[in-house]
């Protein structure tokens, strides 16, 4: 038993799984992950999406790096599938039969007394039941073939119920909620009991529960030929599997969607054999012209042969159908003579020393042609040649970069295997290197877009991809809420620990979800040479990370500034101006950025996959008179340790990316919203008026000019007519004690007039009016301490 990854399976909130979630169908990355039963309970009533598309997969198994090969033999990029299949932590069987309703499901699972979590597909109604288990087992060690048994013992127990798919070894499910559905009853229920693997009564239902044997035509392979088995060589054909195969071909429509150009034309062709040779030519795909019928017929044979994803039977059942291009065929005495001799033939033409030549150096088989036979320039011809070089292309959607390389370096990782990002001077290499190599120039348009389609197939997102390994690889230990003391070297307090937690979780969740709402700044604040800049930039990492003011910048520039950048610093937030300091926030609450990019033609919208925080080396830095919610202050008491921040960089990710998976909320605790008011406060720029507003005198002198003669006079600021409270006139304030000249006063002095006394204790009417002397003017009153 592995006792390091499935321990007291007694105990249900104990017994935690392996379990593996892929992001969609194309399975090109994974999340490794240990939940309990009820955590995964959890975690898939709170998943939703707006389709059952955008919804993640699910799969008790774990699984290695092979990723699979594609049906043309070449190299995909999907890790779902049975040969990488390394393990497996339980069995998942689907109910789509829309008739047993889940309360009803349930009760029966109850009975048979086993651990299982049942719960609803992304398209069950209550009119319509579907929904799927999770059954987990005790050990990792289970041999592979044992899964499709265990899953046979539950389908026998619950009468034969279940979709056949249910028994492929790497086959996974959506799970959550999909908001288009119009009808939706998301449900999930944990069951506690046995273990599939441990319920030796229910062995009895393993032969009823499994699956039927597969049909000739099912171990053959569809039409299309999307079996995985190559097609046989030898031209003899089993006739049986023909009948089978019958009828199969009725139109283009029914071939592959990357057959043959000329092989479609010629089975959708409707007209007579000089039509036909007008179109193919009109398409540039008459590398021989057919001068009969017998010859279409031959060239449409070698066409099913070189695609070799046909068996002989499809391609003589292909022949046999009902078309205009078999016409040849059709007319015949004995037809199945006629096709023989076709696949004779044209198997010993695929063999000749010429084809045989020609694949020697590795040529592709060019699919735009020539009359004469010879390569065409296109964009597929040059994907062919890139690929046959052994040229990798990739997207690096964080960054936006297109990157390329040769396949066979040894690297650890996806970014580190390719030669660099795709230029100009890259692509006038690769061309030279295609034409010395297959002996004619495929052109610098047609290189340039052959490098950027190949690299729009093969997506990633190096951020991303580093959060699944971290997350994967975390181990369960806490440290994102002692980060503030253990790594930032500050205070012990519940504040400081929920602010660095929420701004970690916050990356993820950016990174993850672009645009998601997030407009804190988390505030460095020391000496000089603490090493705060460089923490978040080993964090990051070198190409994530970005110090480069933005303050000023048009929308364009923003736009690409922050485009590859995961983490932004402002620094020295101390040495900003106001209106800088409100250009900060302002780009902090920011979702989207919006702008049109230098030489394109159209307007984009680029959610945020970073986040803003700020160092000083100061102690009164926020400017706002108004309000600093957006700033999280942090004292850093000690330089920051940045070795021991490299050594547990990926531990601190992989738990911030733990929590986000888990749906953490990015808000601060409504209970440490006073305490963060408090730190902010204490961190304004203090107005100066404050000092002067805070003891207002009763009285003050002042002087005036009356007829050339300077004179004194005193005047009565604070009014004290009322028992309860004292008043004082704003137009008093601003003359007599702030020596604001009446012809001067404007509104910017109301507002920083009303602004100061607030912070200083006195408080404004709702109409801002209050009654001195028996006149109304604006003006503040504040209570008496009783």
């Amino acid at each position: 038993m592995d006792k390091a990854n499935i321990k007291d399976y007694a105990d249900i909130t104990k017994h935690s799984i392996p379990i593996t979630l892929f992001k969609d169908e194309y399975a090109t990355s994974l999340l490794k992950s240990r939940l309990t039963l009820p955590e995964t309970c959890k975690m898939i009533l709170r998943a939703e999406a707006p389709s059952k598309s955008a919804l993640r997969w699910i799969k008790l198994a774990k699984f290695g790096k092979l990723r699979a090969i594609k049906p043309d033999g070449t190299q995909g990029e999907c890790l779902r599938h049975d040969a990488n299949v390394t393990g497996f932590s339980g069995i998942e069987l689907d109910y789509d039969g829309e008739v047993l309703g889940f309360d009803e499901a349930t009760a029966k699972l109850k009975q048979h007394n086993v651990r299982v979590l049942i719960y609803t597909s992304p398209s069950h109604t209550t009119a319509k039941p579907r929904w799927r288990l999770l059954l987990p087992v005790s050990r990792l060690d289970l041999p592979v073939e044992m899964r499709a048994k265990l899953c046979a013992r539950i389908n026998g127990a619950l009468g034969n119920i279940f979709a056949r798919e249910s028994f492929v070894l790497s086959q996974s499910y959506y799970y959550g909620r999909a908001l288009d559905n119009v009808a939706p009853d998301h449900r999930a229920e944990v069951i506690d009991g046995r273990l599939i693997d441990l319920c030796d009564d229910i062995y009895r239902y393993e032969k009823d529960g499994a699956p039927p044997p597969l049909s000739e035509n099912d171990k053959a392979g569809k039409a299309t030929g999307s079996t995985d088995q190559q097609a046989s060589p030898s031209s003899s054909i089993d006739w049986t599997k023909v009948a089978e195969h019958a009828g199969w071909l009725k139109s283009a429509a029914d071939l592959p969607e990357d057959f043959n150009a000329k092989g479609k034309l010629i089975v959708g062709h409707t007209g007579n054999l000089d039509d036909l040779r007008f179109d193919l030519d009109q398409a540039d795909l008459a590398s021989k012209p057919c001068k009969s019928w017998s010859e279409v017929s031959f060239a449409l044979t070698a066409i099913f042969k070189n695609d070799k994803r046909f068996f002989n039977e499809q391609i003589a059942a292909a022949l046999l159908c009902d078309l205009p291009c078999n016409q040849h065929i059709l007319r015949q005495r004995d037809q199945r003579r006629a096709v023989g001799r076709l696949l004779g033939r044209c198997h010993q033409q695929l063999d000749n020393n010429d084809i045989r030549k020609a694949r020697l150096g590795g040529e592709p088989d060019w699919r735009e042609r020539r009359k004469n036979g010879s390569p065409r320039p296109s964009m597929h011809n040059a994907r062919l040649a890139v690929c046959a070089l052994g040229i990798e292309c990739k997207y690096d959607t964080f960054h936006g970069k297109m990157l390329f390389g040769y396949q066979g370096d040894t690297t650890q990782h996806a970014l580190e295997k390719l030669l660099g990002e795709v230029s100009d001077n890259g692509i006038i290499a690769l061309r030279q290197l295609m034409s010395d190599r297959f002996g004619f120039d495929l052109t610098e348009k047609h290189v340039r877009d052959a490098v950027t389609s190949l690299a729009l197939e093969h997506c990633f997102d190096p951020v991303v991809d580093m959060l699944v390994e971290a997350e994967g690889n975390w181990d369960r230990k806490p440290r994102l809420d002692r980060m503030a003391v253990d790594y930032f070297n500050c205070s012990d307090t519940p504040l400081n620990a929920a602010c660095v937690r929420k701004t970690m979780i916050a990356a993820v969740a950016r990174a993850r979800v672009p645009g998601i709402k997030f407009d804190q700044i988390l505030v460095l604040e020391s000496e000089e040479g603490f090493n705060k800049s460089t923490a978040w930039r080993v964090l990051a990492g070198d190409n994530n990370f970005s110090d480069e003011k933005i303050i000023g910048r048009e929308n364009r520039e923003v736009q690409e500034q922050l485009a590859g950048i995961w983490i932004h610093e402002n620094a020295d937030l101390a040495g900003l101006k106001k209106a800088e300091v409100e250009t900060v926030k302002a780009y902090a609450s920011r979702q989207v950025d919006i702008a049109r990019p230098a030489y394109d033609h159209f307007v984009k919208k680029q959610p945020r996959h970073s986040i803003e925080i700020g160092t000083t080396n100061s102690t009164e830095y926020l400017q706002s008179q108004t309000g600093n919610r957006r700033f999280w202050p942090l004292l850093v008491q000690e330089p920051i340790d940045i070795e021991k921040l490299k050594r547990d960089r990926m531990q601190l990710w992989g738990e911030a990316a733990y929590y986000q998976t888990q749906g953490e909320t990015l808000v601060l605790d409504e209970e440490l919203w006073t305490v963060a008011g408090r730190e902010q406060e204490h961190r304004r720029v203090k107005d100066p008026w404050e000092d002067l507003l805070r003891n207002i005198p009763d009285q003050t002198v002042y002087g005036y000019s009356k007829d050339g003669v300077w004179h004194e006079g005193v005047r009565n600021i604070i009014d004290h007519s009322f028992v309860d409270k004292a008043q004082v006139s704003a137009a008093d304030l601003l003359t007599y004690l702030l020596d604001v000249a009446p012809g001067n006063q404007r509104v910017e002095h109301t507002m920083r007039l009303a602004n100061a006394m607030k912070k200083v204790g006195w408080q404004r009417t709702s109409n801002g009016y209050v009654t001195i002397n028996g006149q109304r003017v604006r003006g503040y009153y504040r209570r008496r301490e009783t």
